[in-house]
C-alpha cells in the first residue's frame, strides 16, 4: 500500500497559528517489482523527515519583506516532518522517470507506451481523533487541491496550477480580450485560439517555445534531416480547479507529456476547451475561466507543432466544489495567520491583515482595504474589492489587485502581478516578473530581473528596472521610465531577499513598446550620454544598456550630452542638462534642448523649439549658447518661460538674453517671448511674433505677419505685407484694468487690427487713429485698414480708404465712411452704414445660432451690395420694400442697396426702380427685377427669373466644380430688349430665340420668353435669331449664327439684327432662307453704282454714330424693292466661306430641326 501521512486536527482554541504533529504510519513490505522505486522514494522522504528532526523543531515563521517585526513570531512548534520536502521528493521521482523516457526516445527513436500519468502518491488522511473518520484522497500530492470559501462574490480569480519556472522572457497580452490570434493562446469563444505565442523553456525568436531546446540545423555531414514529429506520451493532467475560479495555464503545463525526437522547439496552436473560455494573457500563458457553477472534468484540446508538422494533444482539469476547511475571517477587520502548510484563507469583509506564512497559500482579501502577505512559497493573492496592499514574499507568486487602487509587490521570485481595475501600483521585485496593469492609470516597475511590463489601457507610468525587460505601454498616453535610479528605492527593499546587488553597469537591454496613444520614454535620471533614435527604434547608453523601442513618441533625456532623433510622427524630445543634439525629423515636433550648448533641428513639419529658462538652483547664468534650426515647415521658437528680456532677430538669425545665452537661429518663422521687455524682429517670411507680458517692441518687417504685443505698453509695427495685429484680452493683474497703452502701426499693405478676444466694448476710429476699451487700454493706430471687434457692443469707424470692419458678437455700430468698404455686423442687433463708396455689407450667421438679430443696414452712396451668400435657409429680400427677412437673419431693415446676393436656400429677391443686380445662389430661387436695367442671376437650382420693364440681362453662372447643369430655369424678359447671357459656359450651348430655348451640358434646358439677345460662351455655339430684332454674340469658339426666315431679316425700317462679335471661324447660316426663296449666291463686296442682282448676297461698309458696321444684303424682289439685311459689328471683308447657303453644309443645324 502507499505511504500514509496522518495529520492531527489542531486545537481550535489556539490563539495563534495552529500547531500540528506528523506521524509516519507502519509500512508493509512492497513487492519486489517496486523495490527500486520504493527505495528511491522512501530514502528521499526519510532524509527530509530526519533532517527536520535533527534541527530540533520547525523553522520560525517567515516575515514579509520590508515589514520586520510587524507580526510577532510564533511560539515554538513540535518537531514534525517537512511536507514540502516530501513534495519535492515526489516531484524528483516523477522527473526521473520523464528523463528516462526522454533518453530512451533520443536513443531509439521511439517512446514506450504509457497508458496513464505517472503517479508517485502520498495518501493523505484527515484524523479528528475519533475512529473511522479519516478522509482518504489518492490524488498526487503535488496537485493536492487547496480550498477557499465563495465569500458570496460572483467569482474568484485563479490559484497557481503549476510551477512558474522557465517562462518566456518577452511577449504581451492582446488588447482584444476575446481574440487571441497571436501570443500563444486561445480565446474565450473556444475558437482556434491560435496559440502561437512566443515562449517556452528555451526562448527563441520564432513563434512559441518548447521544452526541448535544440536547433533545427542539418546534420554535420550536410545531409538533409528527415523531420520526426513530436511524440505525445499521454494526456496532461492539470491541477484541480474550483467552481467559479479562473486559472492560469502555462506553456509547460501543456507540453509536459510531449517530447520531440529531433530536439525542435515546440509551439501550441488551436487551443480550445470543452466548457468555459480560454484566452492568451501573454506569451506562453493562458487564462481559463470556467462557466458559472460548473463542476467536473474540463478537456483542453490543442496541437503541438515543431515547425514542420504537428500532432494533437490534450489536457484534463477537474473543477471541484469548495471544501469547508479554509481559514475564514469575519465581516469586520481581522488579523489572520496561516500555517506552515498550504492554506486557503478567506478574509471576507473589513480592512484585514492576512499573513500566509510558509508553503503555497491562496489568500482572498474580500471587501475592504486589505493587506495581504504571502510569505514563503508560491502564493496566490487576490485583493478583490477595496484599495489593497499585496506582498508576494519569497517564491513565484501570483498577485491580483481586483477592484480599487491597489499596491502589488511581487518581492523575491518570478511573480505575476495583475492590477485589474483601478489606478494601481505594481512592483515586481527581484526575479523575472510579469506585470499587467489592466484598466486604470497604473504605475508599473519590474525592478530587478528580466521582466515583462504591460500597462494595459489608459495613461500609465512604466519602468522595466534592471535586467533585460520588455515594456508594453498599450493604449493611453504612457510614460516609460528608464535610467539608473528609477528602481533604487525598491532595490533597497528587495536586497533583503537578495543581498547581492546587480553588478551590471546598465539596467539591461530592454524592449519598450508604446502601443497606442502618445507614449514617453523618460530617461531623466541618466547622467551619462544616451543615444535615442525613434526612427531606428533604438536607445543606448552606459546606464540604460542597448534598448529597442516601438511606438514611442516622446523622449526625456538626462544630464549627459545626449543625442535624440525623432521619426515621422509628432515627437516631443527633451534634452535636459548637457550639450545635447536633437533632430526632430519629419512631423510636427516639440523640441527642448535644456541647459547646455545644444543643437536642435526641427526637420520637416511645423516644429516648436522650447527655450528653457534657467532654473533657480542652476549654477550657470543662462541655458547655454544653442543652435536652433527649424527646417522645412512653419517653425516656432517658444521662449515663453523666460522672465528677463530677450532680443530675437529672425533676419539676423540671433536670439540673446540673460537666461537664454547667445543662440543662433535658422528657418524660424514664429517667436513667442516671455514676461520681460522683449525685442522681436521678423524677416521677409510670413512671421508670427508674440511679445506676451512686458513692454515689448515688435517689428514684423516684410511678409504677411501676425503680431501680438500681449500685456504691457507695446510698440508693434507690421512693416511690409498684409499684417494682422492681435489685441489680446488677458486676465488683469491685481490693480490693473487693461493690457496697456499700445502703439500699432500697420505699415504698407492691407493691415488688420484683430480684437476678437475682447469681451467688453471697444471703440475704434481709423480716421482718428485710436482704439480704446476697458480691456485694451488707450491704443494709437496708424495705417490700419481692417478691424475685427469682439463680443462686446463695439463701435467701429473707417476712414477714406477701403476698409473691412467686422463687429462680431454684440450690438455693434459700424460706419464705413468714405471708400469701398466691406462691413459685417455679426451676431446681435447691429447698425451698419456703408456711407460713401461702393460698399458691401455681409450678413454673417454663427453656426448653431438662431437669427443674428434685427439689424439695420444702410448702403449709402454708391453701388452697394447686401451679401447673404453665407445663409443656408431661405431669405426674402425686397429692395423696393426695404426689408430682408429669414429664419437665420431675423427681420432686418435695408436701405440704399443696388445688389443683393442670396444663399443656399430657395430665396425670393426683388429689385426696385433702379438698375439692380439680383443673384439667387443655390436653391430654387424667384428673382424679380422690376424697373430699371437689371441683371438677374439664377445660380444653381431651377429658378424663375422675371425682368419686367427695362433692358434686363439673364446671366448664367457656372460653378468651377459643377458636375452637372445649373438647373432648368424659366426666364421671362417682359418689356424692352432683354438678353440671355451664357458667356460663362465652357462647353457649347444652343440658344434658339425663335423657339424660346437655351440648352447645354452646363446650363440645362431653359425656357425663354420675350428675350431678344443671346450671348454664347467658350464653346462652338449655335445662336438662332427669332422674328424680332435680335442681337447675337457668339463669344469664343467657332460659332454659327442662324437666320431661318425672311421675316427675321426683313428691312422694314424697324431695325436690323446684328452680330456683335463676328470672328474668323464663325459662319452665318442662311440655308433655310435660301431654300425658301429659291437659292442664294455670294456676290461679294457691293461697289458704288454697281447694279443689284436678285438672290445675290453682297456686303458693304457703313459708319454709324457708335462705330462702323458691315451691312450684309440679299435682294429678293427688285420690282417691290424687297431685300434682306443684317449688321455685323466692325469692318469685315467677307468671303463665301463665311456663309452656309445650303442645308447639307450644316448637319448640326439640321439636327436642331428635329428637336
Amino acid at each position: 500500500m502507499d505511504e500514509k501521512l496522518i495529520l492531527k486536527r489542531p486545537d481550535s482554541q489556539q490563539a495563534v497559528a495552529p500547531m500540528n504533529r506528523y506521524e509516519i504510519a507502519d509500512k508493509p513490505e512492497r513487492k519486489r517489482g517496486r523495490m527500486l522505486l520504493s527505495a528511491l522514494f522512501l530514502g528521499g522522504l526519510g532524509s527530509v523527515f530526519a533532517g527536520r528532526d535533527e534541527a530540533g523543531g520547525n523553522t520560525p515563521a517567515h516575515q514579509p519583506l520590508g515589514d520586520d517585526g510587524a507580526i510577532a513570531p510564533e511560539p515554538e512548534q513540535p518537531t514534525g516532518p517537512d511536507l514540502a520536502g516530501a513534495l519535492d521528493v515526489v516531484n524528483d521521482v516523477a522527473d526521473y522517470f520523464r528523463e528516462l523516457m526522454a533518453d530512451f526516445a533520443l536513443t531509439t527513436g521511439t517512446v514506450p507506451t504509457v497508458t496513464g500519468r505517472l503517479r508517485a502518491s502520498v495518501r493523505l488522511s484527515f484524523d479528528d481523533g475519533r475512529p473511522d473518520t479519516g478522509l482518504v484522497d489518492d490524488r498526487p500530492l503535488q496537485q493536492k487541491a487547496r480550498s477557499a470559501n465563495d465569500n458570496g462574490l460572483e467569482s474568484f480569480n485563479f490559484p497557481r496550477l503549476s510551477s512558474f519556472g522557465n517562462l518566456p522572457s518577452s511577449g504581451g497580452r492582446k488588447d482584444d480580450d476575446d481574440n487571441d490570434d497571436d501570443h500563444g493562446g486561445g480565446d474565450d469563444d473556444n475558437d482556434d485560439g491560435n496559440g502561437n505565442g512566443n515562449g517556452g523553456n528555451n526562448g527563441g525568436n520564432n513563434n512559441g517555445g518548447g521544452n526541448n531546446g535544440g536547433d533545427d540545423d542539418d546534420d554535420d555531414d550536410g545531409a538533409t534531416r528527415t523531420n520526426r514529429l513530436p511524440v505525445v506520451t499521454g494526456r496532461n493532467i492539470l491541477a484541480n480547479g474550483f467552481m467559479n475560479l479562473s486559472a492560469i495555464i502555462l506553456l509547460d503545463d501543456l507540453l509536459a507529456n510531449t517530447l520531440d525526437p529531433d530536439g525542435d522547439r515546440l509551439t501550441i496552436a488551436n487551443l480550445t476547451v470543452s466548457s468555459g473560455s480560454v484566452r492568451a494573457y501573454a506569451d506562453g500563458m493562458w487564462l481559463y475561466t470556467p462557466d458559472r457553477g460548473d463542476i467536473g472534468e474540463v478537456t483542453f484540446s490543442y496541437t503541438v507543432s515543431d515547425g514542420s508538422g504537428s500532432v494533437a494533444n490534450g489536457a484534463l482539469l477537474s473543477l471541484l466544489d469548495w471544501p469547508a476547511n479554509e481559514i475564514k475571517g469575519t465581516e469586520g477587520p481581522d488579523v489572520l495567520l496561516g500555517t506552515p502548510r498550504p492554506d486557503i484563507i478567506a478574509a471576507l469583509g473589513g480592512d484585514d491583515i492576512v499573513y500566509g506564512r510558509e508553503d503555497d497559500d491562496l489568500i482572498l482579501g474580500g471587501t475592504g482595504n486589505d493587506t495581504l502577505l504571502g510569505g514563503d512559497g508560491n502564493d496566490t493573492l487576490h485583493g478583490e474589492d477595496g484599495d489593497d496592499r499585496l506582498f508576494g514574499g519569497n517564491g513565484n507568486d501570483i498577485l491580483f489587485g481586483g477592484a480599487g487602487n491597489d499596491q502589488l509587490y511581487g518581492e523575491a521570485g518570478d511573480d505575476i502581478l495583475i492590477g485589474e481595475a483601478g489606478d494601481d501600483t505594481l512592483s515586481g521585485g527581484t526575479g523575472d516578473d510579469r506585470l499587467f496593469g489592466e484598466d486604470g492609470k497604473d504605475r508599473l516597475e519590474g525592478d530587478a530581473g528580466d521582466d515583462l511590463v504591460d500597462g494595459g489601457s489608459e495613461d500609465d507610468t512604466l519602468a522595466g528596472g534592471t535586467g533585460d525587460d520588455t515594456v508594453l505601454a498599450g493604449a493611453g498616453n504612457d510614460v516609460i521610465v528608464t535610467g539608473p535610479s528609477s528602481e533604487e528605492a525598491r532595490l533597497a527593499q528587495a536586497s533583503q531577499a537578495t543581498p547581492a546587488a546587480t553588478t551590471d553597469d546598465d539596467d539591461g537591454d530592454d524592449h519598450y513598446s508604446g502601443g497606442t496613444g502618445f507614449d514617453t520614454l523618460d530617461a531623466s535620471t541618466t547622467t551619462n550620454t544616451i543615444v535615442v533614435d525613434l526612427e531606428a527604434g533604438t536607445a543606448s547608453g552606459e546606464e540604460i544598456g542597448s534598448d529597442t523601442l516601438d511606438s514611442i513618441e516622446a523622449v526625456i533625456a538626462g544630464s549627459g550630452d545626449d543625442q535624440l532623433s525623432g521619426d515621422a510622427a509628432c515627437n516631443t524630445l527633451i534634452g535636459n542638462d548637457g550639450d545635447d543634439t536633437i533632430d526632430g525629423r519629419a512631423g510636427d515636433d516639440t523640441l527642448t534642448g535644456g541647459n547646455g550648448d545644444d543643437t536642435v533641428k526641427g526637420g520637416n513639419g511645423n516644429d516648436t523649439v522650447l527655450v528653457q529658462a534657467r532654473a533657480e538652483d542652476h549654477s550657470d547664468d543662462d541655458d547655454g549658447d544653442d543652435t536652433y534650426e527649424g527646417g522645412a515647415g512653419t517653425d516656432t521658437l517658444d521662449a515663453s518661460a523666460t522672465t528677463e528680456s530677450i532680443v530675437v532677430d529672425l533676419e539676423e538669425g540671433t536670439a540673446t538674453g540673460e537666461e537664454i545665452g547667445s543662440d543662433t537661429l535658422d528657418s524660424i518663422e514664429t517667436v513667442i517671448a516671455g514676461s520681460g521687455d522683449d525685442e522681436l524682429s521678423g524677416d521677409a517670411a510670413n512671421n508670427t511674433l508674440v511679445g506676451n507680458d512686458g513692454n515689448d517692441a515688435i517689428d514684423g518687417r516684410d511678409g504677411d505677419d501676425t503680431l501680438a504685443g500681449g500685456w504691457g505698453d507695446d510698440v508693434v509695427s507690421g512693416g511690409g505685407g498684409d499684417d494682422t495685429i492681435v489685441v489680446e484680452a488677458p486676465v488683469c493683474a491685481p490693480g490693473e484694468t487693461s493690457d496697456g497703452n499700445d502703439t500699432y502701426t500697420g505699415g504698407t499693405g492691407f493691415d488688420t487690427l484683430d480684437a476678437s478676444a475682447t469681451t467688453e466694448s471697444i471703440v475704434v476710429d481709423l480716421e482718428q487713429g485710436t482704439a480704446t476699451g476697458e480691456e485694451i487700454g488707450s491704443d494709437t493706430l496708424q495705417r490700419i485698414e481692417a478691424v475685427i471687434g469682439g463680443s462686446g457692443d463695439d463701435q467701429l469707424s473707417g476712414d477714406a480708404e477701403g476698409n473691412t470692419l467686422f463687429g462680431n458678437d454684440g450690438n455693434d455700430v459700424i460706419d464705413g465712411r468714405a471708400g469701398n468698404d466691406t462691413l459685417a455686423g455679426g451676431q446681435g442687433n447691429d447698425t451698419v452704414s456703408g456711407d460713401q463708396g461702393n460698399d458691401t455689407v455681409i450678413v454673417v450667421v454663427a453656426e448653431g445660432a438662431g437669427n443674428d438679430g434685427n439689424d439695420s443696414y444702410s448702403g449709402g452712396d454708391g453701388i452697394d451690395t447686401l451679401d447673404m451668400s453665407a445663409l443656408v435657409q431661405a431669405v426674402l429680400a425686397d429692395i423696393e420694400a426695404g426689408i430682408a427677412e429669414g429664419e437665420e437673419i431675423g427681420s432686418d431693415l435695408i436701405d440704399g442697396f443696388d445688389v443683393i446676393v442670396g444663399g443656399d436656400g430657395g430665396d425670393r429677391l426683388s429689385g426696385g426702380a433702379g438698375n439692380n443686380i439680383l443673384s439667387g445662389g443655390e436653391g430654387n430661387d424667384v428673382l424679380r427685377g422690376r424697373g430699371g436695367d437689371d441683371v438677374l442671376v439664377g445660380g444653381g437650382g431651377s429658378d424663375k427669373l422675371e425682368g419686367n420693364t427695362g433692358n434686363d440681362t439673364f446671366l448664367v453662372v457656372i460653378a468651377p466644380d459643377a458636375s452637372g447643369d445649373d438647373g432648368n430655369d424659366l426666364i421671362d424678359g417682359n418689356e424692352a430688349v432683354d438678353t440671355y447671357d451664357a458667356s460663362a459656359a465652357m462647353q457649347a450651348v444652343v440658344i434658339d430665340l425663335d423657339r424660346g430655348t437655351a440648352e447645354g451640358v452646363e446650363i440645362g434646358t431653359d425656357l425663354l420668353t420675350s428675350v431678344e439677345g443671346a450671348v454664347g460662351g467658350k464653346g462652338d455655339d449655335v445662336l438662332i435669331a427669332g422674328n424680332a430684332v435680335n442681337f447675337l454674340a457668339g463669344g469664343d469658339g467657332a460659332d454659327i449664327f442662324v437666320f431661318r426666315t425672311t421675316a427675321s431679316l426683313a428691312n422694314d425700317g424697324s431695325g436690323r439684327d446684328e452680330i456683335r462679335d463676328f470672328e474668323v471661324g464663325d459662319r452665318v447660316d442662311l440655308s433655310k432662307i435660301a431654300e425658301a426663296i429659291g437659292g442664294l449666291v455670294f456676290g461679294g463686296l457691293l461697289e458704288d453704282g454697281q447694279a443689284r442682282e436678285v438672290h445675290q448676297i453682297t456686303f458693304y461698309h457703313e459708319t454709324f454714330g457708335d462705330g462702323e458696321r458691315t451691312v450684309v444684303r440679299a435682294v429678293v424682289d427688285l420690282e417691290r424693292d424687297e431685300d434682306l439685311q443684317f449688321l455685323i459689328a466692325g469692318r469685315h471683308e467677307l468671303t463665301e466661306q463665311d456663309f452656309i447657303l445650303a442645308a447639307t453644309e450644316n448637319p448640326a443645324d439640321q439636327s436642331r430641326d428635329t428637336v
